[in-house]
């Protein structure tokens, strides 16, 4: 809850994330499967997205095989989609009090 006399900072990045296909079976728990993917792989660029999902940045990582990867997920249904991350943050006005002492009670 805030208080009056706080902010709400927001920033917004505009990006891109790798969504796979949802089961028939799993149709009620479709956003939530699509959000749980899109989160481990939002980047800014396309290919940052690809990157997180075929996880290029992993130790043995083979560039030359980038593409057989990417394709790799495009054939079994994952797909590039636009998104967008908002992060906010509570700035408070004014410090908050001191604790109450021992002696402050009393």
């Amino acid at each position: 809850m805030t208080r009056r006399d706080d902010l709400v900072a927001r920033a917004t990045l505009d990006g891109f994330a790798i969504v796979g296909p949802v089961s028939p079976w799993d149709k009620k728990h479709a956003d939530a499967i699509r959000l749980d993917n899109a989160k481990s792989t939002f980047g800014q660029t396309a290919g940052e997205a690809w990157s997180k999902q075929i996880r290029e940045n992993d130790a043995g990582f083979d560039p030359m095989e980038r593409s057989r990867r990417v394709q790799h997920w495009h054939d079994r249904g994952y797909r590039l989609v636009k998104a967008t991350l908002t992060i906010e943050a509570l700035i408070a006005q004014e410090p908050d009090p001191a604790p109450m002492t021992q002696e402050d009670r009393t």
